[in-house]
């Protein structure tokens, strides 16, 4: 008598809410690169933090809908909560907390897009989900690279752009466009190559196409080299099985540049064969730096803060401190070294060598790897040996596309992991905090670009109407000679009337006016020393005639008064900045935030610094 097998049953469809956060995703990384980005308002920024918050929101509330909870585990996991740990204790020992927002920032995006893909991309039609990711990645770069490729002639027929000699793309930069379209790179071509379909392929084959001419026009050579070198270090074997066919492109490729003077000048303008950039200088002073704090370093995100003490004389005359401000290494890892010392290096570095074991050890493993996983771990190889000359990573997108490389690597090689529901109540409170913890990110990630809206539509100085005649405080001061509040109204009034319109129709300041509110002024500081209103006024009235030490001499003053006035530390603050000196001026700006947190100018001119 045979028995009969059972067939195995077919698996399960994903139910369609489960699905919501890889769709996030996908959307996610279409529209990130499309949103333009600008200092201080920055939209990409926002849509890829959004869109991170919604895939882990979509992500934990569907958790509520199943009996367990389920998640999935990855080797990368402990590294990359010890790195936040790390990040979360270098933030909130800082003697600087405003200039660490920042980079405490970069970090939280980080971790959140390397575990929003972990999560989102594993377990049931993990395969399936990875598609719609990618298919939405890919469409997002082809467009982008199109734009880019419109920008090097200034638009096509109708179509006009911005006219660039090096294209960026919506990126603010074409070193962070080039980050970006070669960590997009690989990707296009490990999907190229496990794609089935005529179509799929052609239009993969198209974008992956067009992000290398986009990528030729960065003229970024930190990427020219960072891009074959981590092709080769990933794929050797699938070149080393086409050699011949590679050979021929190489050839193919050196006769049109040797038979067309066209080519062999847009190689040139391309800046590919250029003779790299020095920044030995640079990177001594740094290690210098290091050698003074190796522990901990000077703090999260103070380099362009504490640099400056630490360059030599031959640096300082290349680049005088009035005329251009190093505000970054030209390299991320001995950046990350001065700033959190040995501490934050091996962090970081732990979770970097974690990635590359487990990734290598999944992928030697395999008798066929996929080709889409190798071109995620070449695509993050290339950000990473591309950040040997740049702090690229320092661009807070950049930095979690990295992450999200990381993410969605490991979902290759995740494990599920689950927890029964104890019942009703612990959902509730899953909920609530999710939901809290979502806003609470959603709305730090835009405060610095709401405070430089708000402060914008602020008006100005010169703006403002005052009610008082200056005829009627003239005969009160001639009445009342020693009161100090009439000398203050006085100085101010005539303030009012410093600027006026030109004979061509623009600002002209008038000398006389100046002068007589800096008398009044004078008068109300003698009349009343402890008042610290005249002193910051004549500050004011100084900086706007162009004569800042003399401002900031008195807006110390002011300062000496009251140590509380967030007027005269702001307007420090602005003064050292434009002077170049960058340690003064977040002084006087972390001052400002410890009396008023929400304080728009400071925010503003903190986040300026790094941008």
């Amino acid at each position: 008598m045979k028995l009969k097998v059972q067939a195995p049953s077919p698996p399960q469809p994903v139910a369609w809410r489960d699905s919501l956060p890889a769709v996030a995703l996908a959307l996610t990384l279409l529209l990130a690169p499309i949103f333009p980005d600008e200092k201080l308002n920055r939209l990409k920024l926002i849509a890829l933090g959004t869109g991170l918050i919604l895939c882990g929101l979509f992500w934990a509330l569907t958790q509520v809908f199943n009996k367990e909870l389920k998640f999935h585990r990855t080797p990368l996991d402990w590294p990359v909560a010890v790195y936040a740990i790390v990040a979360i204790i270098f933030y909130k020992s800082s003697q600087n907390p405003a200039t660490a927002a920042s980079e405490f920032q970069r970090m939280i995006f980080s971790v959140g897009a390397f575990f929003a893909a972990a999560q989102c991309l594993s377990g049931a039609e993990a395969e399936k989900k990875r598609r719609w990711t990618v298919a939405g990645w890919m469409s997002g770069l082809a467009l982008i690279s199109i734009y880019g490729i419109l920008q090097k002639t200034g638009g096509a027929g109708q179509v006009q752009v911005p006219q660039l000699d090096r294209v960026f793309a919506t990126f603010g930069n074409p070193i962070f466009f080039a980050a970006f379209l070669i960590v997009s790179i690989p990707v296009a071509l490990g999907a190229f190559l496990e794609s089935k379909g005529f179509w799929s392929r052609s239009a993969l084959l198209l974008t992956l196409l067009l992000a290398l001419w986009a990528l030729f026009y960065t003229g970024t050579r930190a990427a020219f080299l960072a891009l074959p070198l981590a092709m080769a270090l990933t794929w050797s074997r699938e070149l080393w099985r086409n050699k011949g066919k590679i050979l021929i492109v190489i050839a193919v490729l050196a006769a049109l540049l040797l038979s067309s003077p066209k080519i062999r000048e847009a190689v040139v303008s391309s800046r590919a064969t250029a003779t790299s950039q020095t920044h030995t200088l640079i990177w001594k002073d740094v290690l210098k730096m290091w050698k003074a704090h190796p522990w901990t370093g000077t703090g999260f995100g103070t380099f362009h803060v504490e640099f400056r003490q630490y360059q030599s004389a031959e640096l300082q005359a290349a680049w005088p401190q009035n005329e251009r401000i190093v505000n970054d290494a030209h390299n991320e890892y001995l950046q990350i070294l001065a700033e959190t010392g040995l501490v934050g290096f091996v962090a970081f570095f732990a979770v970097i060598i974690w990635f590359f074991i487990s990734a290598l050890r999944f992928h030697l493993s395999a008798a066929s790897p996929p080709p889409l996983f190798a071109g995620l771990l070449a695509g993050g190889t290339a950000l990473l040996i591309q950040n040997f000359f740049s702090v690229d990573m320092r661009f807070i997108v950049s930095s979690a596309y990295l992450f999200l490389v990381m993410g969605m690597s490991a979902s290759y090689f995740s494990k599920p992991a689950t927890f029964a529901w104890p019942g009703t109540f612990p959902k509730a409170l899953w909920v609530g905090a999710i939901l809290a913890v979502s806003g609470v990110f959603w709305l730090a990630l835009v405060r610095p670009y709401r405070a430089n809206r708000e402060l914008k539509a602020q008006p100005d100085f010169f703006e403002e109407k005052y009610p008082e005649s200056i005829e009627g405080l003239e005969e009160l001061a001639r009445r009342e000679p020693d009161n100090w509040k009439v000398f203050d109204k006085l100085g101010y009034a005539y303030a009012k009337t410093i600027e006026a319109k030109g004979p061509a129709g623009g600002k002209t300041i008038l000398p006389a006016m100046a002068e007589k509110s800096v008398n009044a002024y004078l008068r109300a500081h003698q009349l009343n020393p402890g008042a610290a209103g005249p002193p910051n006024n004549i500050g004011n009235i100084y900086y706007t005639l162009q004569r800042p030490d003399e401002a900031i001499e008195w807006w110390n003053r002011a300062v000496q008064v009251n140590p509380n006035l967030v007027d005269a530390r702001v307007n420090l603050g602005i003064a050292y900045f434009s002077q170049g000196k960058i340690k003064e001026s977040s002084a006087q700006l972390e001052e400002v935030l410890k009396i008023d947190p929400d304080n728009k100018t400071a925010l503003v001119l903190l986040k300026r610094m790094v941008e």
